[in-house]
């Protein structure tokens, strides 16, 4: 059953577009957006895999670099990935 609905997770790769950026997953774009405006940003965008956008966005060195309102503003770009990412993925949608 979960491989029937793997595509509900944010890892699951399919190629979104979000303010005029290709992410190859949900969980590159939320993750890329801790770094918005950081070189960071670009580099975690670019990950290989999901996993590594996340590694790359949570390295210890690098977490100084997260916008300071994260917090705050975590669920609002998850939603707006999950918004993306079923509406220009409609056979997603349909599911």
């Amino acid at each position: 059953a979960s491989d029937a609905l793997g595509f509900l997770s944010n890892y699951f790769e399919v190629k979104q577009y979000v303010d005029g950026h290709e992410y190859s997953s949900n969980e590159h774009y939320f993750q890329a957006m801790k770094h918005e405006g950081t070189p960071l940003e670009r580099q975690v965008r670019e990950a290989k895999t999901p996993d590594d956008a996340k590694k790359l966005a949570n390295k210890d060195k690098m977490s100084q670099e997260k916008r300071q309102n994260w917090e705050n503003r975590k669920d609002a770009v998850m939603l707006k990935g999950l918004i993306h990412k079923f509406s220009q993925n409609p056979e997603l949608a349909q599911k």
